[in-house]
């Protein structure tokens, strides 16, 4: 039978009691101006045996502005676009990318069904995939499948929640930010339960309270603080600039950038000085010959802080097309600072776990605060076919011109010596 967890986060106390009210079967709650968070998570038990005891893991992030909110303080880190992560070793189909701690699988749009890389042995019908509005965080063990859901509930919206038949258990928080730093957070409210019985009552809501150390923090205060471009004119070797002078260094922190880059852009590992790039690095393929091997890389920058940081990427050649002159291609960044602290307890609390992703390349115990997301376009010379074909053609013409030169010249020379 399935579990299912129900969070909801208001901002403070009054926002909680104005927006919240039950009856004997339901909880019902109202939404605000800038969004209240609400995480599902439904755990489902596998069927069978398994002799796998690999993990995985599923991230679906999209680029529209319902899902794009500022990350709330029961939400891990996740990338944008599909993201399936495997163990090392593990059997995985489709194109990754191998990294010393998983491998990687990332598309920019959700070109295949998520359900594609699950476990066939599970049933999933029951759930209703929202993909242009929520966010999703999938983990699968040898035993059971975690699937965590992310939303916001708006203004005018409301949400009624009740006991589904399908569920053996059903528990729901609804709590407020009492208090939060950057090594503590106290969530206070109510933790409800219902009764197993076919009328699906609510058996009782008791006040509760929770302490938990964050993994992750978005810092708020310094949005805005850190500004991202692209130095103009771009051209076939974009140059990244991050302005960091606003911000000073932080004892056992480290700032950093890190990007997911698409087959058309590539780091030069020889030029540039990445902590880590994993993926596609080959310097001459152009994109048409390396886009069905790989879908690009990971890569990881270390910034300084003070100073504007400038990262040089490079291009490849584009297929040419029939009417345009410029490629445009996505490019997401994550700005962020990395901090050691001295507890493990950042590893788990209720509401989620480091495991694969960006954190894999820290250890257990590092905070990470997230500074700044950015979603760049770059656009990237192409040739137009008709351009393409006059190239061609003059570069044949070149080229015969430059045979006949070089014979001519040898034949003159070989006619002197006679």
């Amino acid at each position: 039978m399935v579990r299912n967890r129900l969070t909801v986060l208001y901002d403070s106390v009054g926002e909680l009691n104005e927006n919240v009210d039950q009856n004997s079967t339901h909880l019902l709650l109202k939404g605000s101006e800038k969004g209240v968070t609400v995480q599902e998570r439904w755990i489902i038990p596998r069927t069978g045996g398994h002799d796998d005891q690999s993990s995985s893991r599923i991230t679906w992030r999209g680029n529209n502005p319902l899902s794009d909110c500022s990350q709330s303080v029961i939400e891990p880190i996740l990338n944008h676009g599909l993201n399936v992560y495997n163990d090392v070793d593990a059997s995985a189909k489709g194109i990754f990318v191998k990294t010393p701690v998983y491998k990687v699988l990332h598309l920019d749009k959700m070109e295949s069904q998520i359900t594609d890389y699950l476990p066939s042995d599970v049933d999933l019908t029951f759930m209703e995939w929202k993909w242009e509005s929520c966010t999703y965080d999938i983990k699968t063990t040898n035993d059971t499948i975690e699937i965590v859901e992310y939303s916001k509930l708006y203004e005018n919206k409301t949400l009624a929640i009740t006991k589904n038949d399908l569920y053996d258990k059903m528990e729901a928080g609804i709590f407020y930010i009492d208090s939060v730093d950057e090594e503590d957070i106290n969530l206070s409210g109510l933790r409800c339960l219902w009764k197993d019985d076919a009328d699906n009552e609510l058996d009782k809501c008791i006040k509760t309270t929770l302490f938990y150390k964050p993994a992750y923090f978005h810092d708020i205060h310094l949005e805005g603080k850190v500004n991202v471009t692209l130095e103009v004119p771009t051209g076939l070797h974009p140059k990244v600039l991050i302005d960091l002078t606003e911000l000073s260094s932080a004892e056992n922190c480290e700032y950093f950038m890190f990007s997911q880059l698409p087959t058309q852009l590539f780091v030069d590992m020889f030029q540039s000085d990445p902590v880590l790039l994993f993926g596609e690095t080959g310097l001459e393929l152009p994109d048409y010959k390396v886009k069905d091997s790989t879908w690009g890389s990971e890569v990881l920058f270390n910034l300084v802080p003070g100073e504007t940081n400038e990262i040089t990427l490079h291009s490849r050649y584009l297929q040419p097309s029939e009417n345009t002159s410029y490629g445009i291609i996505p490019l997401s960044l994550r700005i962020f600072k990395g901090c050691d602290t001295d507890s493990e307890d950042v590893m788990e609390n209720p509401f989620y776990t480091k495991n694969f992703g960006l954190e894999s390349y820290f250890t257990s115990n590092t905070v990470l605060h997230t500074l700044s997301e950015e979603n760049l376009v770059v656009p990237i010379p192409k040739a137009t076919m008709e351009n393409y074909n006059k190239i061609q053609y003059t570069t044949a013409i070149c080229l015969l011109l430059s045979l006949l030169y070089l014979s001519f010249k040898l034949f003159l020379k070989t006619t002197k010596h006679t």
